[in-house]
């Protein structure tokens, strides 16, 4: 998978996350790898949906432009913003919501090594709806989450990868406390069970 090397940062400090779903041709065709990898590539842009991937006791999303409001496209582009509801204490700075950017995109395809990859990277952000110009997220700005679609030959995976996740301590001490008591579970393995279930979903549609 080098054609993602350079796409998921390099982890420096803090905790990460790595999520993978992957599913095989079942005929070894390389036409139903391609359909699946559309497919999949449908529901990952389908962010306003990914709760119901992720099942009734995650997280919400909800696609924004830059100033937070919804957009009239579903399709996301970098400078969207993704509004994120949290079933944990509600953020003081931002509405009860966290927010991150989407920063980055990817779309690669190799012809002659059979493989091609599309996903996309988002930063936590400042809240767009208030003047604090604060990071209205429980992990600082240096943190990300990568979230890619990589088919090589026959073979399709789904993938998040979060790099760098410290907690954000800037702002007021409730929300200090905020993010620390929930970035904590996340730095020690508990966040990885919400993207297998998000990867699942997007690979296989099973919410």
């Amino acid at each position: 998978m080098n054609i993602l090397h350079d796409f998921i940062p390099k982890q420096k400090r803090g905790s990460k996350t790595n999520a993978t779903a992957t599913a095989k041709s079942n005929t070894d065709s390389r036409h139903s790898a391609f359909v699946l990898f559309s497919q999949a590539k449908n529901r990952l842009l389908d962010i306003n949906n990914w709760y119901k991937l992720c099942g009734k006791s995650g997280a919400e999303f909800y696609l924004t432009d830059n100033l937070g409001n919804p957009t009239h496209s579903l399709i996301p582009k970098v400078g969207n913003l993704i509004r994120i509801k949290l079933p944990a204490p509600r953020n003081k700075t931002c509405d009860g919501y966290d927010w991150v950017e989407i920063e980055k995109f990817i779309k690669s395809k190799d012809v002659y090594n059979d493989v091609e990859a599309y996903g996309f990277r988002v930063r936590p952000t400042e809240c767009p709806i208030d003047k604090s110009h604060q990071v209205a997220h429980f992990y600082n700005i240096k943190a990300t989450s990568s979230f890619m679609i990589y088919r090589k030959s026959e073979t399709v995976y789904v993938m998040e990868r979060g790099r760098n996740e410290r907690p954000n301590i800037s702002g007021s001490v409730l929300n200090k406390l905020r993010s620390i008591l929930i970035s904590l579970p996340g730095m020690i393995g508990f966040s990885n069970p919400q993207w297998k279930k998000l990867v699942n979903g997007i690979l296989y549609n099973k919410s």
